[in-house]
């Protein structure tokens, strides 16, 4: 954790040493080191010219354990790299997600990121990525993130008072109760589903001694359906387990793991059998000695009873398995269902009637239809979201995150009208809230209120000029209007921020063309076949269509 972010001139020499370039289809991807700056360059291989982003490094996310991702920072902005570093490989490549959806150097650093992985992080309030101060400084995990404020343990030290048995100055986690002892691992490596901060509150306030759960809502999957594979599901996967469930409380976390001490690949084996032994026995195992070492010649147990396994969610890095099976062929599977359901983590705590729960509940729900890849599917969350929101929104005049879910419920359902509605009661109460003037602008397209869009667009501008689909989502808004010339300038801007995005190039070519700029638009149509399209043929069809039918 004391590594979690560093800056760019601490690298692991690995790094150095390993191939600085690699190509995916028709893009190319470099790592340049230069006066303890790193670069990140991305390009179309073909014509490096029409199509690039180079950025410098702000900072280096991870250890370098498994594997180390970057961060761009722009006015204060916070985004990933496309490049990653993955240790097991010994390579460069996509970053984790990247590979299925290719975001280039736009997708967003939110504040939850920024808490698990730095000591503090300060969200500017109604941006989704805009850290204070600007620019952004950052430190890894410290010993307060585990033992609280230290300002009076310092003090009692300084007065040359020692350290008693009894230490009221800071807080000890294995002196806590079970469920506030695990709480203070869960704030960051709880993950779930959907992780709700509750109203009134922020997950930054949390200190370890308090109750996790006052400040933010985590929903998982329900417990017969513990199929997750993901990096981030460990949680879960252990309160799974029957030796967490037969501990009564006992087992956590800290457990098995020491924050302070990370054994190292040598000392690895010995490590963790030590930590299952002082539980279970030599004889607990049905299998005998010689047997298990002809599978593992160091008779690990984890080797046999948590293997690992690829993660789901980030390529080329392997999580362990957290249930900790009886026998190795035990799958991770779940019931089969295609239907999510969500519950909460902490259900012991708040009961379902409890109207702070209902409320996330909602928020979490509407954060699975934005995710959602099928419109029925979409559809039916955001209507659950809906039925919890609406009494919430009524009586919470002032809950702008529910006011704001409760538009993109209604949206995802189809009730434009409505959701425009609850959106503006919202942006009434927070008027630079970004992601309620960004739905309310697809809100107004949809309606072909075009005017209205294109006044929320720019007003979302104003406040981050630094979203290419903004950009591009204004140039569809003003070519609707035929307003041809603010259109390409948007595109452009769009492109600059992106150029990769074939979309807003196929607009910005049909912009030109309306304006007579035919052979700009030609130029711009051969880099976009370059860029490998889906269907190119389709693509050109399209464009011979587009100049044979303008004059």
């Amino acid at each position: 954790m004391g590594r979690s972010v560093s800056p760019p001139d601490k690298w692991l020499p690995a790094q150095h040493k390993a191939a600085s370039a690699f190509q995916t289809a028709a893009l190319r991807f470099e790592v340049k080191h230069k006066a303890g700056k790193a670069i990140h360059r991305e390009y179309l291989a073909a014509d490096p010219s029409a199509a690039e982003i180079t950025a410098e490094v702000a900072w280096i996310i991870g250890s370098g354990r498994q594997g180390q991702s970057f961060l761009v920072e722009r006015d204060g902005r916070l985004f990933q790299s496309p490049i990653s570093w993955y240790v097991d490989a010994k390579k460069w490549n996509l970053s984790p997600a990247f590979a299925r959806r290719n975001q280039h150097f736009s997708r967003i650093i939110p504040e939850a990121c920024l808490l698990c992985h730095c000591n503090e992080a300060h969200l500017e309030p109604g941006t989704l990525n805009r850290f204070v101060p600007n620019p952004v400084r950052l430190e890894s995990i410290g010993c307060e993130r585990c033992h609280g404020p230290g300002e009076l343990h310092v003090a009692a030290h300084r007065r040359g008072e020692g350290t008693a048995d009894e230490d009221r100055t800071i807080v000890n986690p294995r002196r806590l109760s079970p469920q506030r002892r695990e709480a203070v691992c869960e704030q960051c490596h709880l993950q779930g589903e959907a992780r709700i901060v509750r109203a009134g509150k922020s997950l930054a306030e949390y200190r370890p001694g308090l109750p996790l759960e006052e400040f933010v809502s985590v929903f998982v999957q329900p417990p017969n359906d513990i199929a997750s594979r993901k990096a981030v599901s460990h949680v879960e996967q252990m309160h799974a387990s029957r030796c967490f469930q037969a501990s009564t409380g006992q087992m956590g976390c800290i457990s098995c793991h020491d924050p302070h001490v990370l054994p190292s690949e040598a000392k690895r084996v010995v490590w963790y059998r030590d930590r299952c032994l002082r539980c279970h026995a030599e004889s607990s195992c049905s299998l005998p000695l010689d047997q298990r070492r002809q599978h593992n010649a160091a008779d690990s147990c984890i080797e046999c009873h948590m293997p690992r396994g690829d993660s789901s969610n980030i390529a080329h890095t392997s999580i362990t398995n957290h249930r900790i099976v009886r026998r190795p062929a035990s799958p991770i599977a779940g019931n089969g269902r295609e239907e999510i359901g969500l519950v909460s983590f902490h259900s012991g705590v708040f009961g379902t009637a409890d109207v702070g729960e209902r409320r996330d509940l909602g928020l979490a729900l509407g954060e699975l239809a934005e995710r959602a890849a099928l419109e029925p599917q979409r559809r039916h969350l955001a209507r659950q979201a809906w039925n919890l929101l609406r009494p919430v929104a009524d009586h919470a005049s002032d809950d702008v995150a529910a006011l704001e879910g409760l538009g993109q419920a209604l949206w995802r359902d189809k009730r434009p009208a409505e959701a425009l509605i609850a959106l503006e009661k919202a942006l009434q109460k927070a008027p630079k809230r970004e992601l309620a003037l960004g739905t309310a602008a697809l809100v107004t397209l949809e309606m072909r209120e075009t005017a209205r869009s294109i006044d929320f667009w720019r007003r979302l501008l104003a406040i981050n000029p630094h979203n290419w689909q903004t950009h591009a989502y204004l140039g569809q808004t003003l070519a609707l209007r035929k307003k041809w010339t603010e259109a390409v300038q948007s595109c452009r801007e769009a492109l600059r921020l992106n150029p990769f995005e074939p979309r807003t190039r196929m607009l910005l070519i049909d912009c030109l063309v309306h304006l007579g700029e035919k052979q700009n638009a030609r130029d711009e149509f051969k880099t976009l076949l370059a860029l490998g399209p889906d269907e190119p043929e389709k693509v050109r069809k399209w464009f011979d269509e587009l100049l044979g039918n303008k004059p």
